[in-house]
């Protein structure tokens, strides 16, 4: 049995947004459409295929904010690379341009922000470490 995999050592880049990283959240990475096939003259369940294009998904990150730290990204920037670097040493890299921006500023704790991003565009996976 393979042992668990910590998050500690993941990094994210992306054009004017850094800081350190707290968590990064992948959702709906490669969704691909079903388009329903069926007629009339189908019986018993309904028939599909899939779609050629797959949507990459979204992508959230969270950072601590600290002073000399650049956590003000305008949220209407242009598409530009994010890179994901995993602790195995695995990279996914994709186009992608953020969708929101949020701050978290409460007394006596850690002042973070939140960044979402849309995924456009082919994925580059690298595996090797």
């Amino acid at each position: 049995m393979a042992a668990p995999k910590l998050g500690t050592g993941a990094t994210l880049t992306y054009t004017g947004l850094t800081g350190p990283l707290m968590s990064i959240t992948v959702d709906g990475l490669f969704t691909r459409e079903s388009i329903q096939t069926s007629h009339l003259g189908t019986t018993t369940a309904h028939t599909f295929m899939p779609g050629s294009l797959y949507d990459a998904g979204t992508v959230t990150a969270t950072f601590q904010t600290t002073t000399g730290v650049a956590y003000e990204t305008p949220a209407t920037a242009t598409a530009s690379n994010l890179v994901i670097t995993w602790e195995t040493g695995v990279t996914v890299t994709c186009s992608a341009f953020m969708t929101s921006f949020s701050m978290d500023v409460a007394l006596e704790e850690l002042q973070t922000c939140t960044a979402t991003f849309k995924l456009t565009g082919a994925i580059t996976l690298d595996t090797t470490p």
